[in-house]
């Protein structure tokens, strides 16, 4: 730049350094000159070729004017003519002389303008009919007339005029020069202001925004022109530079944090990688399987250095224990882009073996092609060891147990038997009564203890199966509030003698029947009930039975509280304790307290159920738990017998091998009116059952008794239903020592209906219609819990709406002393099971009627099978007439406060359709 600046002349480096002002005054007053000069110039030129030319023409047109006159004076030489020719002369004022020559050159007249203009040249050698001098011009032009010449004239015209015209424009020229230099001046100020003053603020503004750095300047310009765009421009570009600026600034800061971040990241990464490689091993493949790195652990882990694993595969450390197909699945894993996981056994340089947890990451290129692996791998050998020395004890203490069990099995088999039979023959010198009170007495004792030593022998059979892991349940239809009420008659002599009332509170909500393992459940509440019962000294126990959902399953809830026991820290942990003693020491669950609470606890989990023990001043103790059950497969025994579903007149085939059995049936199916034909071979029982399908299915239910292994039993039933003679045959099984989880197996098998011994055969045979009734129903077994469920069937139920505890217990135990059942809609499941049955509905308000009026809103929307359901309020502590309560809450009738057992057995024979006054002993 400074180079190219020498190289310019001194004109061009001054002229530079001038103001915008000054160039443009200069350059405007130059090209005014200029333009003022070539005006002049052009004028004055057009001026004198017109002067010129106007001489000329004036000259010719004297000439032909004159030529008439001169061609007369040539010929005759007239004064008259001459002195009329000066006149026409003195017309032309630029013309200063005129002279007439003839042919021989002689001038035959003469004319001046004045005294200084004389002047006769002589006629011209040659004949030029213009010269130009400075001042003046000759003109020779011939004189003609009608194309005969005569003659030449001579002019001499002045151009004086144009001279001084020319001088005028001169004059003109230098004044306006002067004028020109103002004007110019005056029109580069206000260029100034229009384009330099702008220029200028833009330069100065640009200079600042330069300095400062600060882009938020605008520049305002009113007018919309060149310059209004250029600031417009200018503003655009500020704010695009500051936007730009501010960006910059912020991916400066970015990259700032970025670098800050990938910097903290590196660190971290370093950190992470020295941490790595001193707890894992780390190798890296390419997409080959071709090692391309290792750390020093897993150099140390295989014996190899770095030197001989690079370039190799993992070939040179696979000890042969796993087959291809493992590698050909690691590999399409990975391969795919998936991060494979698993363990590994490799061989070390010197030939032994050790064990990695491995991972395998792919690093996939931008196509998602893998283009290397890399491994981590967690020394895992130790673990591996002591899992092949776990197995192995396993191994051994599973063969331990096994045994065990097998012998607590055969042992509590080979005892349980006979013991069934002795509780079986006192149960029948009890039915029998020919024996005095005393004997009687030692019989029940005996019964009692025997019933003791089976349920002891029971437990140590579940609990050898607990330890083996072969316990299971029972999944059948059973009525819930018949073992209930059964429990709750077994503790009633123990409870009368401790002055303690026994209840219990079943929810609405509860089914008549549900699918679960009665037997488990029954031992659960007996074992629970004992407990609480032990510590209670006087009051009330009340077993409060209601449904709960958790996760869409349904559970019963069953609650024993007592309001006056409240247990201290240390005897609720003894309780707590008492449940939780199995441990696999038998020595400690024989300490005194027995095996029930621990094995319920243990019953509970596996139900799926939890257990809990609430105790607190206010209101007493409650021992809970739950257990998950499931909806009936069929309807109640009794609805099916209702729907005319039995069979009239059965005829029954009985396979049994014991003659005193054999004995039993025959009674009691003669006393019940059915024909029947006796086997005590299988073999020929499916003779026979063969046989009758081309006799007109001779037989309606076959009864197998025989103390025979379940499977031949179950093999048998399949021979029989292979036949479509007699698929609708009805099969029953009694089996001798049923295990959990027989009566699947026979129902899978086939049977209808599934009996263990020892058994009631009177009470069998009397509910023998019952198998043919449920016939339709796949999934139904019939057990001795439907039997049971259509004695309680007969019973009738009251639903009860109530509040205070002691308006429940006391509608509970006056009931139960008439025969009939209690449900209680409870506010945590206020709805009533479409399954249920009731009689009567009583309702005992908390607040006030209106509250009794919503509850009996709620029974009477119940379906009681198309029959009205009577409803009785309870006073209570209603200030209302009995009349008025009537009308209020819509109910059939009122009972008073404190009701007594007569107005209790009033309210039953009005309004309980069928109830008898034979009920009325049991209350006494």
């Amino acid at each position: 730049m400074i180079a190219e600046r020498k190289n310019k002349s001194k004109v061009a480096r001054y002229f530079g350094r001038l103001s915008i002002q000054t160039k443009l005054a200069l350059i405007i007053l130059a090209a005014s000159v200029l333009v003022l000069s070539v005006g002049f110039i052009s004028i004055i030129y057009w001026d004198v070729k017109s002067i010129r030319r106007d001489a000329l023409n004036e000259t010719k047109l004297a000439v032909s004017i004159l030529s008439q006159d001169m061609v007369k004076l040539l010929l005759f030489d007239s004064p008259d003519i001459a002195a009329d020719a000066v006149i026409k002369l003195k017309e032309f004022p630029n013309i200063e002389n005129a002279v007439l020559y003839d042919k021989k050159n002689n001038d035959v007249f003469h004319y001046r303008k004045n005294i200084e203009s004389i002047y006769y040249p002589p006629a011209p050698e040659t004949m030029v009919e213009f010269e130009y001098h400075d001042d003046y011009f000759f003109a020779f032009l011939p004189v003609r007339y009608e194309n005969t010449e005569f003659g030449h004239l001579f002019f001499r015209v002045s151009t004086e005029s144009q001279k001084q015209k020319i001088f005028g424009y001169f004059k003109v020229v230098i004044l306006m020069i002067p004028l020109l230099m103002v004007l110019s001046t005056f029109i580069a100020i206000k260029f100034q202001e229009i384009f330099s003053a702008p220029i200028l603020r833009l330069a100065r503004v640009i200079k600042k925004v330069y300095a400062t750095h600060d882009y938020s300047h605008q520049l305002e310009f009113d007018e919309e022109n060149e310059i209004g765009e250029l600031y417009d421009g200018f503003n655009l570009m500020l704010e695009q530079i500051d936007f730009n600026t501010n960006k910059v600034h912020t991916v400066n800061q970015e990259i700032e944090r970025s670098n800050q971040q990938l910097k903290a990241l590196n660190e971290h990464l370093e950190e992470q990688k020295f941490a790595l490689d001193q707890a894992a091993k780390v190798s890296i493949s390419d997409a080959k399987g071709v090692i391309t790195y290792v750390n020093d652990q897993f150099c140390h882990m295989s014996q190899y250095s770095q030197e001989e694993l690079i370039g190799q595969t993992y070939q040179l450390i696979r000890s042969g224990y796993h087959t291809d197909k493992f590698f050909e699945d690691l590999w399409y894993t990975i391969s795919n882009g998936n991060v494979w996981k698993g363990e590994i056994r490799n061989c070390k340089k010197d030939g032994s073996y050790y064990w990695v947890n491995t991972t395998i990451v792919p690093f996939l290129d931008k196509g998602g092609v893998p283009y290397q692996y890399l491994s981590i791998h967690f020394d895992i050998t130790d673990r591996k060891d002591a899992e092949d020395a776990l197995v192995e004890a396993k191994d051994l203490a599973e063969t331990a147990v096994n045994a065990q069990t097998e012998f607590v099995s055969t042992m509590s088999q080979e005892l349980r038997t006979p013991m069934k039979s002795l509780l079986e023959i006192l149960n029948g010198i009890l039915r029998e009564g020919n024996v005095t009170d005393l004997v009687n007495d030692q019989i029940k004792r005996a019964h009692q203890s025997a019933s003791s030593l089976l349920t002891l022998f029971n437990d140590i059979l579940d609990y050898s199966r607990i330890l083996a892991g072969k316990l299971e349940f029972d999944a059948v239809d059973f009525a819930l509030r018949i073992y209930i009420d059964e429990i709750l008659t077994g503790f009633s002599e123990e409870a009368e003698k401790k002055g303690i009332d026994l209840t219990s509170v079943f929810s609405t909500s509860i089914p008549p029947v549900m699918k679960g393992d009665p037997t488990r459940i029954r031992e659960i509440i007996r074992t629970l009930l004992s407990v609480v019962l032990g510590y209670v000294k006087y009051g009330t126990i009340a077993l409060n039975v209601r449904s709960t959902k958790h996760d869409g399953e349904e559970y019963i809830l069953f609650e024993i509280k007592s309001p006056t026991l409240v247990l201290s820290s240390d005897l609720k942990k003894k309780i707590l304790n008492a449940f939780t003693r199995v441990d696999g020491s038998i020595s400690q669950v024989f300490s005194g307290e027995g095996m029930g609470p621990a094995l319920s606890k243990q019953f509970i989990r596996m139900m799926g159920g939890e257990f809990g023990l609430d105790s607190d001043q206010d209101d007493g103790t409650n021992l809970w738990f739950t257990v998950r059950v499931g909806g009936a497969v069929g309807r109640a025994a009794k609805n099916m017998l209702d729907e005319g579903n039995a069979i009239p007149n059965m005829k029954i085939l009985l396979v049994a091998d014991d003659n005193d059995e054999i004995g039993k049936f025959k009674y009691a199916l003669s006393h019940n009116k059915y024909s029947y034909h006796i086997t005590k071979s299988i073999s020929d029982a499916l003779k026979l059952v063969t046989a009758q399908g081309v006799e007109n299915n001779q037989f309606d239910v076959v009864i197998f008794s025989m103390n025979l292994p379940l499977n031949v039993l179950l093999e048998a039933s399949k021979n029989i239903k292979s036949n479509p003679g007699v698929s609708q045959m009805d099969l029953v099984m009694i089996s001798m020592g049923a295990q959990r989880g027989d009566a699947e197996k026979a129902r899978a098998a086939g049977f209808k209906a599934f009996l263990s011994k020892p058994i009631d055969i009177d009470y069998l045979v009397a509910h023998l219609e019952i198998i043919p009734s449920a016939r339709n129903i796949e999934e139904l077994l019939v057990t001795k819990h439907i039997f049971m469920e259509v004695d309680e069937s007969h019973k009738k139920r009251i639903v009860l709406s109530a509040h205070e505890e002691s308006t429940i217990h006391e509608v509970t135990m006056m009931a139960r002393a008439f025969g009939l059942g209690v449900d209680l809609i409870d506010d945590q499941a206020p709805f009533i099971s479409c399954e249920n049955v009731y009689s009567m509905a009583l309702v005992s308000p908390a607040k006030d009627e209106s509250e009794g009026a919503r509850a009996v809103s709620l029974i009477r929307q119940f379906n009681n099978n198309g029959h009205p359901l009577p409803v009785i309020g309870i006073k209570g502590h209603l200030k209302k007439s009995e009349k008025e309560l009537c009308e209020v809450m819509e109910v059939d009738d009122i009972l008073t406060n404190h009701m007594s057992h007569e107005e209790l057995l009033h309210i039953f024979k009005r309004w309980i359709v069928g109830f008898t006054v034979e009920h009325e002993g049991k209350s006494r």
